[in-house]
């Protein structure tokens, strides 16, 4: 069997570095949130890649991240072979910031973390998630997260979470920009790459910045509940995650929502 890049880079960096890596990916929330594609990751020491990507990429963090070039292989080749050998101090900091980011992408996505949520279409209304792990999202919710993290701001995802859920939906739904940036065909260019983190920095400090109300997932279900039906088309909308408030935008962000509120489907809505 030919191995892979990550695969190759296990033989050739051996060091703390490359120990932490495959450590931090058998982490018990990590491989929670892998979920049924932990086993096929593991196999192929994709899982320890994901591990590396995040690292190599919260490096350069918000403000540097216009300095990645392609190609990504040669990218984390570079991460794996400058910090081969990490000090004790800089392992427990990499340690905890990577395992405190994976309970706030937990505590924010549960199950459906790192995944693609598809909005319906013309022949299928109904909004779904995918079940595989999309690694251009992975990027963007680790790493924002790792940002606050390090500002010892952890208590504000937690605070802000049912907006930053919706947020990301929405943008996974709606904008074109992102979607292609995070799941198209080339999201490891260089372009694609700096518009997904600069649109994911961007909306997490839009949400945990400029909020008079906070957004509540309750009080969006209690809207649902009362009429889960389509206000467009008519329709039930199958699950929570695909219903938007109705002539409401950037709902989520603050703004005050009608008590007489009504829900769509996410394609309804946006058509």
């Amino acid at each position: 069997m030919k191995l892979n890049a990550q695969e190759i880079r296990n033989c050739m960096y051996h060091g703390d570095y490359n120990d932490l890596i495959k450590e931090l990916a058998l982490d018990d929330n990590f491989v929670y949130l892998l979920g049924s594609s932990q086993d096929k990751l593991y196999r192929r020491m994709i899982d320890s890649e994901l591990v590396l990507r995040f690292f190599a990429f919260n490096r350069l963090g918000r403000f540097r991240i216009e300095e990645y070039k392609p190609s990504l292989k040669q990218f984390l080749n570079r991460e794996m072979e400058h910090h081969a050998n990490i000090s004790g101090n800089e392992k427990k900091e990499l340690e905890n910031i990577f395992k405190e980011s994976v309970k706030l992408t937990k505590e924010v996505f549960d199950r459906n973390a790192f995944r693609k949520f598809n909005r319906g279409s013309e022949s299928e209304v109904n909004g779904r998630w995918d079940n595989k792990i999309i690694k251009g999202i992975f990027d963007v919710v680790m790493c924002g997260f790792a940002s606050y993290v390090k500002m010892g701001s952890r208590e504000t995802i937690v605070q802000f979470k049912d907006a930053i859920r919706e947020e990301l939906i929405y943008l996974m739904a709606h904008d074109d920009e992102f979607i292609d940036a995070t799941s198209g065909p080339r999201t490891h260019e260089q372009n694609p790459v700096r518009t997904r983190f600069k649109i994911g920095f961007d909306s997490l400090r839009e949400i945990t910045e400029n909020q008079n109300n906070i957004f509540s997932l309750e009080f969006k279900k209690q809207v649902y509940d009362r009429n889960p039906e389509c206000c467009i088309c008519g329709r039930r909308i199958q699950i929570l995650d695909d219903a938007e408030i109705h002539n409401v935008d950037y709902y989520w962000r603050g703004e005050t929502i009608p008590i007489d509120a009504r829900v769509a489907h996410r394609y309804c809505n946006q058509k």
